[in-house]
């Protein structure tokens, strides 16, 4: 008998039970979760940029991460929420998917 068990972590979740990748606190002391999604998000971040291939960060941004539990429209980030929280979401995002083990796992 193996005496060795395999602790797996359940996945944290929000208050909804959507999955978290990863969490971070924003420069202005918000905290963002990015949550996981499937390929739909893509589908709907290119709706949403409508052929402004510029915009396309900031719509796959708003299509995965909460901000203190609220989801984030891609006009919010455009025109309201704070510049280096924008640059913190820009540069927690570009790490996603890189090798190495998946965040929440």
């Amino acid at each position: 008998m193996n005496r060795e068990t395999k602790h797996t972590q359940e996945p944290k979740k929000t208050e909804a039970g959507k999955e978290i990748l990863k969490e971070i606190v924003l420069p202005s002391g918000k905290r963002a979760a990015f949550l996981k999604r499937r390929g739909i998000a893509i589908v709907n971040a290119q709706r949403k940029i409508g052929g402004d291939a510029s915009r396309m960060s900031f719509a796959l941004i708003s299509e995965m991460v909460e901000i203190d539990g609220s989801p984030v429209l891609m006009e919010q980030l455009e025109d309201e929420i704070d510049f280096f929280d924008c640059l913190a979401l820009t540069e927690e995002f570009s790490q996603l998917g890189k090798p190495g083990p998946m965040p929440g796992s």
